[in-house]
C-alpha cells in the first residue's frame, strides 16, 4: 500500500545519500558516521525539550544542539578529508608522495576524533534525561544513545584505521611519529563513551 509522499527521492536527505551511496571518495563512512552523531544529537535534544525545566534541562539542550551543529561541519571536514586522503595515495611513491599520505592520514585521524570526541560528555545528559525525563519518551532516549553510541563508535574506529596506516607510513619513512600516542588515547576515550551511552540505552530498554 502506498500513501502521497511515498517518493523517497522528495526527501530531503535524498540527495546526500545518493552521493554517500556511490562509489566515491567522499562522502565516505566517516562523514555518515558524523552525520549518525547529529541525528543522535537531534533526538537528545527533542528528548531534552520534553523534560524539567532547569539547570540540567538547559546543560542537556545546549549541548545536544552544539554537539549536532558541530557534527555536521566536522561531515564536511571529512568528506574532504577522505578525498585528500585518496588523492595522496594515488600519487606515484617517492619522498613527496609519503609526506602527503602522512599529512593526509593526520588529518583524516584528526577529523574522526574530532568527531568521536563530540560524544564524550554526552553520557551524563543522557542518563539524566534516562531518570529524569519524559516518561513517555524513554523510547527515545533509547533511540539517542544508541545512535549517538553507533557515530562515536564508528568515528573512533575509523580514526583507530587511519592511525594505524600513519603509523606504517611513519615505520617506512624511517621516523615514528611519537604524536601519534595521544591520538589513541583519544580512541579509547571515545570507545569508552560510546559503550557508557549504549549502557545507558540498554538500561532504559530493559525497563520498557
Amino acid at each position: 500500500m502506498t500513501h502521497p509522499g511515498d517518493d523517497a527521492s522528495t526527501s530531503p536527505l535524498a540527495p546526500w545519500l545518493e552521493r554517500l551511496a556511490a562509489p566515491e571518495p567522499a562522502p565516505g563512512g566517516g562523514a555518515a558516521a558524523a552525520v549518525t552523531l547529529a541525528i543522535g544529537a537531534a533526538v537528545l535534544g527533542m528528548t531534552a525539550g520534553y523534560a524539567p525545566a532547569g539547570a540540567d534541562r538547559t546543560r542537556a539542550l545546549d549541548l545536544a544542539a552544539e554537539t549536532r551543529q558541530r557534527a555536521l561541519v566536522l561531515a564536511d571536514r571529512d568528506a574532504a578529508a577522505s578525498a585528500a586522503l585518496v588523492a595522496a595515495f594515488r600519487l606515484p611513491d617517492g619522498a613527496a608522495a609519503t609526506a602527503a599520505r602522512a599529512e593526509a592520514l593526520r588529518e583524516a585521524t584528526v577529523t574522526s576524533l574530532d568527531v568521536a570526541g563530540l560524544g564524550v560528555p554526552l553520557p551524563g545528559p543522557l542518563a539524566w534525561l534516562a531518570e529524569h525525563g519524559e516518561p513517555m519518551l524513554a523510547p527515545d532516549v533509547v533511540v539517542a544513545g544508541h545512535t549517538l553510541a553507533a557515530g562515536v563508535r564508528s568515528a573512533a574506529v575509523t580514526a583507530r584505521s587511519n592511525l594505524t596506516a600513519a603509523t606504517t607510513v611513519a615505520v617506512a619513512e624511517g621516523s615514528p611519529d611519537e604524536t601519534l600516542a595521544p591520538l589513541r588515547a583519544r580512541v579509547a576515550e571515545a570507545i569508552l563513551a560510546a559503550d557508557a551511552l549504549d549502557a545507558i540505552a540498554r538500561g532504559v530498554a530493559s525497563a520498557l
